[in-house]
């Protein structure tokens, strides 16, 4: 039994504080993309079909948990090349989730397999100080150097940046994706530039 004393392990905050998160930007976003880029509803699933996707749920998640958690110190060692996918789809699946209507699996419940190893993702690894000390004595100079390229890039897009709203739509539902490429590369919005010049 579980006494007062006993506090969650710090994996287990860790995962708590990565779903809570990730569960408030798809929200976020859900909100804020436009009606157009939203997700439509699903079509009802037959019974059927939503009892067998219940057998799977049940069997095979429980299975994808145990796996996630065996691959956690992989995860975390290559996090730096997780991450970015780790933002778009855990907001993308999120905000399907929230914006699709009634869903025949719990999304939560599947999801846990990729929030445990984006938890470990996002946890700092051994090549962080390393990105971390190339960002620190190159980081603005690659940035003084190449902005200014990419910013002109943008400026070309001026004309049909209005025909882009879809676009930019469907691109802010992956967020802070770009920003989550190994430093010095976290220095450049693309989605800015590409929505916004």
């Amino acid at each position: 039994m579980k006494t007062l004393r006993e506090r969650p392990s710090v994996g287990s905050r860790t995962r708590f504080v990565a779903a809570t998160a990730m569960a408030v930007a798809a929200l976020l976003f859900a909100s804020s993309v436009p009606a157009r880029a939203q997700v439509p509803a699903l079509p009802e699933v037959p019974p059927e079909v939503e009892d067998a996707l219940g057998t799977i749920q049940d069997t095979v998640i429980p299975l994808l948990i145990q796996a996630a958690n065996e691959a956690r110190p992989t995860a975390n060692g290559i996090g730096w090349a997780l991450r970015p996918a780790c933002s778009a789809t855990g907001a993308v699946f999120l905000v399907v989730a929230v914006a699709g209507g009634a869903l025949p699996v719990s999304p939560g419940f599947a999801a846990t397999p990729l929030f445990i190893l984006c938890a470990a993702a996002q946890s700092p690894g051994q090549a962080d100080a390393f990105f971390n000390e190339i960002d620190r004595q190159y980081g603005q100079t690659v940035f003084d150097s190449v902005n200014p390229i990419l910013t002109q890039a943008a400026a070309q897009l001026a004309p049909v940046r209005p025909s882009l709203s879809d676009v930019c739509g469907v691109l802010a539902l992956i967020g802070s994706a770009p920003r989550q490429v190994p430093k010095p590369l976290h220095r450049f919005d693309l989605i800015s530039l590409i929505c916004k010049g």
